[in-house]
Order: C-alpha cells, then structure tokens, then sequence
C-alpha cells in the first residue's frame, strides 16, 4: 500500500510507512522485522560466526571481569561500585573510611530482578545521613522509560513511588514526595514542550540549582540546600524556588556558587564560546570576570575552596586551567593561573561528579587513543598527581601504536582536525591499509579520542581508526557547532567527505578498504555520504540511523520531535523544509543502476525512544527497491529486545 504523505501542498508518495506501528504489536510489521534479522543472521552473522568468536574472546581478554572502581568519599563512608565474574551487573557498596568491611547497597543480581530481561539503573543515590534510605531510578524495558524506587538497606524492602515513570530524554516536572506521609506535590513544572527540566547541587553543597533549558535557551532557579523545606511544601513552592535570571531566547547560562559570590557562564550579547561573570548575589548584576575569547569555548567550570577551574576547548582539544581565588578583592588570580599538564598531545579528559571541595583535590579521568583510562587525583596546591586506577589491558602495549592530529581541508578551506591511530608495524602508507573513519557532527556533542578497547582488534589488524572532528559537533567550539546545524546542515555531511578525501589521498588508505561508521544523528551522516559520495567507501555501518528527516520532523506526535526544531529547523517553514528535503537520507536515495553502494549494515531498535525503529526500516527497504548496484545485498538488524 502506497501511503501519501502531504507537506506545503505538495503530496510525497511513501511505500513504505505501513512498517510504523506504535504499538510494536502488529504481526505483519513484527513478522517483517524477523526476516530482516533472519537475513542478517544466514548473510552476516553466520557466515563470520568463527571471527565473530574471535573477536568475542579478544574483547573479553581486555576486560577485568573483576573489578572495582575508585571510591568515593562522602563524609566517613567510602561508596564505591564492583563487577564480579560471571554477574552481569554492578553491585553499589559502602565501607567506612577506617574499616575493610564493606556492605552491598544495592546488588542488580540479585534473584528479585531476575524476572527482567534489561536492567538499567539511572539515578542512585544514598540518603543524606547515610542511614538506611537509598532512592534509585530503574528501567526495566529498554526504552530509557525510569522507575523511582525507595530501598530499605537493613531489610532490603523496595517500594515504588506512584505515578512517577519518566523518560530520561524528556523529563519536564520536579517532584517533591515525603517518603513516610507519602505527600507530594509539583515543585515545578515546565509548560514549553522545546524544555526539559533537571535538578544538580552546587560544588560548595549549598544550593540546588533547578535548570530549565532547550538547545538553545537555559535558565536557572535555586533553592538552599541546607533547609529546602522550610517547614512546609507549600512554602517551598511559593518562595523558596528563587530565579537567578529570567529566561531569553538564545540565551544559555550556568551558575556555581564560590566563596567570592556567583560564578556565571554566559553566551549572552552572542558571545557563543561564553564569558565568566561574577554575581555577588542572586539579585546583582553581573560583573565580567575574563575577557571573551572568540576562539576559546569555556566549556564548563567546577568550584573548590580556594579554586576555579576551567574547561577550555579549542582545535578539538580540553586544556583544564586552574585559577586561585583572591578573596579580599572577589576576583580571580589570573597572574597566577596555570593549565593541568597532560601527558599525550591529543587526549581526552573528564571530571568526576563527586570532588574534594575543601581538600582542593580535583579527580578526573584521564585517556587517550592509546592510553588506557587513568582516575588521577591532582591536587590543585601541590600539583601533585595520584594515580588512583589505571585500567589494565592484557595483551596491550602503548608503544606499538601511533596516535597523530592531523587537519583535513574542508570544501570551504576550513581545517578539519582528525584524530588518527594505527599499529606502527603493521602501517605502509602506501594505500593498502584498511581504514575505519567514524563520525557523528550533531547537538555539539564532542567526540574526544578515549580509549576503545575494542578497536585494538581492528589496529592489530592493519586498520587506521580516525575521529573526524566535524561540524555539527562541538569538538572547536560553539561556532563549529553552530556552523553544522540549521541551514548549515551540509558543513556536516561535506566535512566527513572531505576527511575520507584527505585518507585517500594521503596514502593512509583506499576507496577499496575504507569503512565508514556513525550512530543516530551520526547515522544521518552515513547515509547522507552515502547517497552523495558512495564509491570513497567500500563498507559503512549505520546505527539506528535518523534517516528519515521529513517524515519524523513534521510529526509533534513522535518523542523529540519539538525539541529537535532547535537542532534542525521547523520544517512548518518552507524555507527549513526545503533544505531539509535536500539531505533527508530516506528522499534521496539514487535511483541510477550505474551508482554502486558499499556493502551496509543498518542497525535498529525496536523500542528506541531516540529514533523509532521504522526510520532505518524503511530506509533498507527503499534502498532494496532502488536500481543502485549492491555489493551485497542490505539488511536492517531491528534488535527486538535489548539486552542490558
């Protein structure tokens, strides 16, 4: 049946929209699904089943199937997670700083959830006296949808509070519930679809920030963390949740209290890569702190004693500078500021939620293409580090392989920062290297060089593995972001061509043995390369793949789907509607039988709030139907039940 979509007047024929089921329930659509996943299995999976071991056992050797991270220190208890072989998830514990007996907090093993196929904990937390009140969110379903549950640790008795499920993705109300009265009420609730609401406690511990925000706007409200009661919900609610500063479109602020007053991160006035401030009080205007660097992000600051510390990004790279306060005056030592040395010239860094406020001790992670992931305790007044953990890898030795930085040049002459590894014995720069190019370019999101173990197996291969640094992402700042979203959308899909241009042509590789990969918005990437670029690659890997831009963007009824017209456009606009039609994956496909596509794995998830299993679905099917030339034929992997 051929369904008849109808957008600025004009009718858009789609073959294939009778695979969108809502409910997931209907059998003709599910029977679809397993011959999609039959064909993978006898075509892909089969076929390879002896590498696909392989590799199984390799990932595995990495792994330390007993382990435990670094413990976490909250007034006398340490709280700490483990692994255990043979158990599939983490167990929460806690010992006392004196002691080496340690008690499970909340164990996901454990034969009372053993009747749920996915387990996935989202919140955790440990009540503030450290008695025996610990609250945790749970989704036992795969599709990111949470339970709070209130857990008894002396008797490991559970109650759920009522009426509370929520999608992390789209969380829009705060909640307050006495958990002995059971009386609750809405401390605050957001009537703009575009906003999602959240709550996080200050570095000092003094406030709770309760933040509204959408891609574009944010703005803050705070509550004394100390007595947020009151006395009485009613009060809380009509006093007691203060707003720091009324919401502005486009304009995007984060506060931390400090011992000199309020600290301010603010875009405001376009300063896109954000300004310092300083509020004295909630109520004061703001006093510039640093001057504005327009090629600089200040990406995020964390709070100590004596302390600021900066997130600076710039050419795909975090500095982490260290400021002293100066009390007396309520301003920053800049003459005596100073950036954490890292030890790797491209790396990736990230603070730890819970730090040592009064100890002036900063704990983060620490790892780069080659290095394994380190937990360092660096203290901010010695600059002394302590390694607490570094993740050992059997079988792997850092000086095998190279890592580089290298710029691709872009359709406009914009350098492309790619960040790039391979084995050392194993590289020819001759072309004949296997490649894996990955790229994502959407949201701002930074895709910084991390450790990942599972590519050792396709370096110790002859691979080159690349991260290109693309626009639509964040990785250079908010002007790189800024220039791959909207009507800029394309800076995205031609920076990735032009970084699979720069591999070819500088020898790291050829069109015959490069494979490309994204997942989500950077599976729109894929398929958008794909349909303008298809013979660079000779394999791609798309997963869960937002394919299908128009259909989804004109549809307010689909999760997200409001929110994204800050990402992507209101199509309702003629003008967004247009350019979106232009690279929508899903209307582009070539219909030429002398256009040869790569061999392609598209992968989806039955249940994924993110993207809805259809889109990947129909795309595989399009494509199937088009005169294009397959290398191998195309299946969608549609995983019915994810498996946690």
């Amino acid at each position: 049946m051929i369904y008849s979509h109808v957008y600025h007047g004009e009718t858009f024929k789609d073959s294939y929209q009778w695979l969108r089921d809502d409910s997931r329930q209907n059998k003709d659509v599910l029977s679809y699904l397993d011959c999609e996943n039959d064909y993978t299995r006898q075509n892909l999976v089969e076929p390879l089943k002896e590498l696909k071991n392989t590799l199984y056992k390799e990932f595995v050797s990495r792994m330390q199937e007993d382990d435990q991270d670094v413990p976490v220190l909250k007034d006398n208890f340490l709280y700490f997670k483990k692994v255990e072989k043979g158990k599939q998830y983490q167990i929460y514990c806690r010992r006392l700083v004196d002691s080496n007996e340690e008690r499970v907090l909340l164990d996901l093993n454990d034969e009372e959830f053993k009747k749920h196929s996915f387990l996935n904990v989202g919140s955790y937390t440990v009540s503030v006296d450290h008695k025996k009140i610990i609250a945790y969110s749970l989704d036992t379903f795969g599709g990111e949808s949470y339970k709070v549950r209130i857990r008894d640790t002396t008797t490991n008795e559970e109650k759920e509070i009522a009426d509370n499920s929520y999608y992390s993705l789209t969380c829009y109300k705060i909640m307050m519930q006495n958990i002995k009265t059971g009386e609750k009420c809405v401390v605050y609730e957001e009537t703009d679809p575009k906003f999602s609401v959240g709550l996080s406690k200050s570095d000092d511990k003094k406030y709770i920030f309760l933040h509204s925000q959408s891609s574009l706007t944010r703005e803050v409200r705070i509550i004394d963390a100390n007595d947020p009661i009151k006395g009485n919900i009613e009060k809380l609610i009509a006093e007691d949740v203060m707003c720091f500063r009324q919401r502005e479109m486009n304009h995007r602020y984060y506060i931390q209290s400090s011992p000199i007053g309020f600290l301010v991160l603010s875009n405001k006035e376009n300063k896109e890569n954000f300004q310092l401030y300083l509020a004295p009080n909630a109520n004061s205007s703001w006093i510039e702190l640093l001057p504005y660097d327009k090629d600089v992000y200040l990406e995020d600051f964390r709070i100590f004693k004596d302390y600021l510390l900066l997130f600076e990004r710039s050419s795909a790279t975090v500095k982490v500078r260290v400021i002293p306060f100066l009390f007396e005056s309520s301003q920053l030592d800049i003459a005596n500021s100073y950036y954490i040395e890292m030890e790797d010239e491209i790396y990736s860094v990230s603070d730890h939620k819970e730090q040592q406020f009064e100890n002036n001790i900063f704990r983060f992670s620490y790892s780069s293409l080659i290095q394994p992931e380190k937990v360092i305790d660096f203290n901010l007044k010695t600059r002394e580090k302590i390694i607490k953990k570094e993740r050992i890898v059997n079988g792997f030795s850092k000086s095998d392989y190279c890592v580089k930085r290298l710029n691709a040049k872009g359709h406009d002459d914009v350098n492309i920062p790619l960040s790039l590894v391979y084995k050392k014995a194993l590289f020819k720069g001759d072309g004949t290297n296997l490649c894996l190019l990955y790229g994502y370019g959407s949201y701002g999101i930074c895709i910084d060089p991390s450790f990942r173990s599972n590519w050792i197996s396709y370096l110790d291969r002859g691979f080159v593995c690349v991260i290109a640094h693309i626009r639509g992402g964040g990785d250079c700042g908010r002007s790189w972001y800024n220039n791959g979203k909207f009507l800029s959308k394309k800076n995205t899909f031609k920076d990735f061509i032009s970084s699979a241009e720069f591999l070819l042509d500088n020898k790291f590789t050829s069109p015959t043995k490069l494979a490309i990969e994204g997942r989500s918005a950077g599976g729109l990437l894929i398929g958008a390369v794909l349909n303008e670029r298809p013979e660079l690659f000779t394999a791609a890997v798309a997963g869960v793949p937002f394919v299908d831009v128009i259909n989804t963007m004109m549809d307010e009824s689909i999760p997200l789907t409001i929110n994204e017209y800050e990402e992507w456009g209101n199509p309702n606009d003629k003008t967004f509607f247009d350019y979106m039609l232009s690279y929508s994956p899903y209307n582009n496909i070539p219909d030429d039988e002398n256009i040869v596509f790569p061999n392609l794995l598209v992968t989806a998830g039955l249940h994924d709030p993110r993207v809805q299993y259809w889109e990947p679905t129909k795309y595989v099917a399009k494509l199937m139907e088009s005169k294009i030339k397959k290398k191998v034929k195309t299946g969608v992997n549609s995983i019915l039940g994810a498996l946690s």
